[in-house]
């Protein structure tokens, strides 16, 4: 009787829903409740996959998602998720066979060509990193987190004039965040480009980063521009 109360469709939307608003243990539970009546629910795993990776349970997303992947191991989309997953376990061989399998299967998408290029540039393979990262700024170029991340792939690569381009008009971007914020202004600086990182630098000043990897790096950054108040 339970599990004929509630229909699956309409509780994954919500759990879409509580997963867009940051409120995973609930999205957890809903996806759950569906699995319980419908135990290879393709829209609930897939759903509670990006809530284990949201969670920073890794492992756990990746067994879900390799489940969808052999239920229907056509879908492009299942891979690529799958390579995300794996991404962050170092499994750099499996998730590139996984983003491979997605490319193969359809066109890339933005997330697709991000995520393979953040996972070529783990492997230290700057070339295939930019080739990526080129195309999926392509697809989104007012994308703060892309422009930056092909930023620095470019700067890695000796490519200054390119780095600075990217992260030109860099104001106007999409998503701007503290943190990029304060890489692009530490690859302006890096890049020769000291007067162009000046605005950056005062929008940082202004609600500076308290912790983690932002503040640190905003300190190398007026460490370097001889801003040692």
């Amino acid at each position: 009787m339970a599990s004929a109360a509630f229909d699956p469709r309409d509780l994954v939307n919500l759990a879409r829903q509580d997963l867009a608003a940051g409120q995973l243990a609930d999205a957890e539970a809903k996806c759950l409740q569906v699995l319980g009546a419908h135990h290879h629910h393709p829209d609930a795993l897939e759903v509670l996959g990006e809530i284990l990776f949201a969670r920073g349970r890794h492992e756990e997303a990746v067994r879900v998602f390799n489940a969808l992947t052999l239920m229907q191991p056509t879908v492009a989309r299942y891979w690529e998720k799958l390579g995300t997953a794996l991404r962050p376990t170092r499994r750099y061989a499996q998730a590139l066979a996984s983003f491979e399998r997605a490319l193969h299967l359809g066109p890339p998408s933005m997330g697709l060509l991000y995520n393979l290029g953040g996972l070529q540039m783990e492997r230290f393979d700057y070339e295939a990193a930019y080739l990526a990262l080129r195309d999926a700024a392509g697809l989104a170029p007012r994308d703060a987190r892309i422009r930056s991340t092909f930023a620095q792939c470019c700067h890695e690569l000796g490519r200054r004039e390119e780095a600075l381009a990217a992260v030109e008009k860099w104001e106007e971007f999409e998503g701007l965040t503290v943190e990029i914020t304060v890489r692009i202004a530490l690859l302006l600086a890096a890049g020769g480009a000291a007067r162009l990182a000046q605005p950056a630098v005062q929008r940082l000043l202004a609600n500076p980063p308290q912790q983690g990897r932002a503040a640190i790096g905003f300190a190398a950054l007026l460490e370097r521009l001889h801003r040692l108040d």
